[in-house]
């Protein structure tokens, strides 16, 4: 009960790293597999769900920095 936090803000932040350090390996392997004409249509697939992700990411970092001022 409460407004008690399900993590505390070091997991949070952690959690954060790891997500974002996941986007960064997708982005990269999207750049290097762009030159294939026939995965196209997947790095165009792939380039949508790394954003909607990176997304989330920013809105969980705004979330925490709001929950973290006094």
């Amino acid at each position: 009960g409460g407004d008690q936090p399900l993590l505390k803000q070091s997991a949070e932040l952690k959690m954060l790293r790891m997500r974002q350090r996941r986007v960064n390996r997708r982005t990269k392997k999207i750049e290097e597999m762009k030159d294939n004409g026939d995965l196209q249509k997947i790095l165009n697939k792939e380039s949508i769900e790394a954003a909607k992700i990176q997304r989330k990411i920013i809105e969980m970092t705004e979330q925490i920095i709001e929950d973290a001022q006094p």
